[in-house]
């Protein structure tokens, strides 16, 4: 190998958009061949579900989040990326919504298989003004931005669009800022280097080693992971998701429907407040049919919502 393979980082906040943007990424840049590294919550491989991937290699990282795994792990999953093929020109790293890429980072400079093509921070323009107030791990993600990239401005006024702007450049003054709204200039990102804050302290002893979380919390974040066999109602689901308590910021998952095209299709669901996506894909023939569902926020009863969840289940397969 004569030259360090690329990575780049995505971070932002829950439900920011990172999976769409890697999607569009994958679609508008189809002579590179690029490797996935994504960071789950929980036991079910979700994330990877939800990308669009076809002949990209891909390696799923659990435990949480990237600033919860040692360094170890992370270097092992790029090693495994390019394992699976030796032509990958490019890494993604998708990060989990509550990570710091510091440790990412502290990893890269201390390999020369690799080097850090940049860090690109997606700001969700609807939500950001608000969670940046509650969340540090969100002026965490800023901090080693090399750019940050505007997410679902076609659901905010300009008014609220040039006060993210202008909250953006206090926190971070001089950063790049992109509207993904529009075309995105992909060559020019991806020259981009540097490790964001010159000031972070990326040397191994700054980094934590492996933290796991437990007991339903990371980061000051309610979890709950919900996995069920039996097929789900579909009326009683879509009357769940509308009436969620307003601290669950993001849910995402697979979901097996009490429905006559169940036997053949998967439905995934994406929740972020007043946004719900349900999309349809086919069963592998190696999948077993079942429900896996992932909630995340600030303040929200777990139990009650398990309970409600069960609720929804039929008790015979359609």
């Amino acid at each position: 190998m004569n030259h360090p393979i690329p990575v780049t980082v995505l971070t932002g906040f829950l439900g920011s958009g990172k999976t769409t943007l890697v999607n569009r990424l994958l679609k508008e840049r189809p002579g590179t061949k690029f490797g996935l590294i994504v960071n789950e919550f929980g036991e079910a491989a979700l994330e990877s579900q939800l990308l669009e991937v076809r002949k990209q290699p891909l390696y799923e990282l659990p435990s949480g989040c990237l600033c919860c795994v040692s360094d170890g792990d992370l270097k092992a999953a790029l090693d495994a990326v390019v394992k699976k093929d030796p032509k990958v020109g490019h890494i993604l790293v998708e990060a989990s919504g509550l990570s710091s890429p510091g440790p990412l980072l502290g990893v890269l400079t201390q390999d020369g298989k690799y080097s850090l093509n940049g860090v690109f921070c997606l700001a969700d323009v609807p939500t950001f003004l608000n969670h940046e107030k509650g969340f540090p791990a969100l002026h965490r993600q800023l901090a080693f931005a090399d750019a940050v990239f505007l997410t679902k401005t076609d659901l905010a006024d300009d008014a609220t669009i040039d006060s993210v702007r202008a909250r953006l450049i206090e926190l971070k003054p001089g950063v790049k800022i992109f509207d993904t709204a529009g075309r995105l200039p992909w060559s020019a990102l991806f020259e981009t280097s540097g490790l964001g804050d010159p000031e972070a302290d990326l040397s191994p002893s700054a980094q934590p080693k492996r933290r796991f979380f437990q007991g339903g919390k990371h980061h000051d974040t309610e979890i709950l992971e919900y996995t069920c066999g039996l097929p789900l109602d579909p009326q009683r689901l879509k009357d769940l998701f509308s009436s969620l308590e307003p601290g669950i910021l993001r849910a995402k998952g697979v979901v097996y429907l009490a429905d006559p095209s169940a036997q053949r299709f998967k439905y995934l669901i994406q929740y972020t407040g007043s946004q719900k996506q349900l999309y349809s894909r086919r069963w592998l023939a190696s999948e077993q049919k079942k429900t896996d569902l992932i909630f995340l926020g600030s303040e929200f009863n777990a139990q009650n919502l398990k309970i409600r969840l069960d609720a929804c289940q039929t008790g015979a397969t359609p």
